[in-house]
């Protein structure tokens, strides 16, 4: 039976309270909360759902190169590609002719400041406070102001609380209609840090300069790691004991309200659900790949979307598409951050858009997404990172390191594609069809190796 006691060291703090006329921020103090509601916040739905797209006119986009180009007999878009963007001839009558052609495109369906959208939603179906009785919205505001004050038992407590950050949603819309890029952008990353730094890690570590006689004296105390600076001195990183935040300890920014990072997480997957329940992509294979604020779809559910008044250019909780009146001619989906479109514009202009998680951008090339989804494993060599320590302080190694990017990156967690491309979750762990040479590197589609060592040993 767990004592009562326990229950009265429950209660959230205020941070920041020496601060007038600014609303308060509470979070919890005991840390087996504080954990719990961490472990229970995942990251956003990213998957690679079907390999490949190709536009319905793919033959008559090639034969409009081919015959700009005039010397070059394949049919492949991407060889037709590569020669279209290195030739220097003019462009103006390809392009003209491009825009023309009515063809299927995929639609980078993208939603507004997501994590801003779930922070002000006035719609939500969130209220501000939750408890065992529904509250009159006169009753709200107050009610949160006495419950912050409290302490409160389990199943007693609310269980939502609301916050609004109009200020800096508002700044964006301005600054983009003013075409200020970096106001805009600033705003974006603020919006996001609101969210991502509520529900950072709580830090329970601190750091001492010790001398040896100090530092062999608490050795078997909690120390995580310690470097020799000098002769004599010692900078000695120590675990600090988890326990109940006192009000001295709420002033620290390591103090963060992770049950609000919780909530925008919950919510933002809610405003994405929406999308994808209007185009019934939770049973049928609709969504080519999905980002944690995005999704590949076809015309014909943009169509869907815009005709539930979920397309808007800057309306939050809806969305638009990232090519504008464009779209997606041809893509390789092949895993997670792994994909390769070519995009035609609204201009009749062909354009390259490559992610590659881990990859570097310079380094990248249509090549490799080609040998990938062809089952061929990917390398190539990167300088290691650079390394930091107090006494030589940033070292920048001169060695490289070969990275392999396996081909089966994706399977491990979905099955291979069908003969339509699609590549369905497992239904169990009795699914997994591997060849048993495979080698997951502990789930982990990379490995790094030396310089001197043969990758494919």
């Amino acid at each position: 039976m767990v004592e009562e006691e326990w229950y009265e060291t429950t209660r959230m703090v205020a941070k920041h309270t020496e601060k007038e006329n600014i609303e308060k921020v509470y979070s919890h103090t005991n840390p087996f909360i504080r954990n719990f509601i961490r472990r229970s916040i995942k990251g956003g739905r990213v998957s690679a759902n079907r390999k490949s797209f190709e536009t319905n006119k793919m033959d008559e986009i090639c034969n409009v190169l081919k015959e700009y180009i005039s010397q070059t007999e394949s049919n492949n878009i991407i060889d037709l590609f590569k020669e279209y963007s290195a030739s220097t001839k003019d462009k103006t009558e390809v392009h003209s002719r491009l825009k023309k052609i009515e063809c299927t495109k995929l639609m980078a369906f993208d939603a507004n400041g997501l994590y801003a959208s779930a922070m002000s939603d006035l719609d939500s179906e969130y209220p501000r406070a939750e408890s065992g009785r529904p509250f009159l919205p006169e009753e709200e505001k107050e009610f949160v102001m006495l419950f912050n004050k409290q302490k409160f038992r389990p199943r007693t407590a609310i269980l939502t609380v609301w916050f609004d950050y109009p200020k800096n949603i508002d700044l964006r819309n301005k600054y983009k209609r003013e075409g200020n890029i970096v106001g805009s952008n600033c705003m974006k990353l603020l919006g996001n840090s609101l969210y991502g730094k509520s529900i950072q890690k709580d830090l329970f570590t601190t750091r001492h300069l010790w001398n040896e006689a100090t530092l062999q004296a608490n050795f078997d105390s909690p120390v995580k790691t310690y470097e020799k600076i000098n002769d004599t001195q010692y900078i000695v990183e120590t675990e600090i004991e988890e326990k109940e935040i006192t009000t001295e300890d709420s002033k620290s920014t390591r103090l963060t309200p992770s049950h609000l990072g919780s909530f925008v997480l919950s919510h933002s997957k809610k405003i994405m659900n929406n999308f994808i329940h209007i185009i019934n992509g939770f049973y049928k294979p609709e969504i080519y790949y999905t980002d944690t604020d995005s999704l590949y779809i076809s015309s014909k559910n943009w169509k869907k979307l815009n005709r539930a008044g979920l397309v808007s250019e800057k309306d939050y909780c809806k969305g638009k598409n990232d090519y504008g009146d464009g779209g997606i001619i041809f893509g390789l989906y092949l895993a997670p951050k792994v994909k390769y479109n070519i995009v035609l514009t609204s201009d009749g202009v062909l354009k390259e858009k490559k992610t590659f998680k881990g990859y570097s951008n310079d380094k990248i090339s249509v090549e490799d997404y080609v040998q990938l989804a062809s089952g061929h494993d990917v390398s190539n060599e990167f300088n290691k990172p650079w390394e930091k320590s107090f006494t030589n302080g940033v070292v920048i190694p001169n060695d490289k390191q070969t990275t392999v990017f396996r081909s089966y990156l994706n399977n491990v967690k979905r099955k291979p594609p069908n003969s339509e491309g699609i590549m369905y979750p497992y239904n169990d762990k009795d699914e997994y069809s591997f060849d048993e040479n495979y080698e997951f590197d502990d789930f982990d589609y990379l490995s790094n190796q030396e310089e001197n060592e043969d990758c494919f040993k």
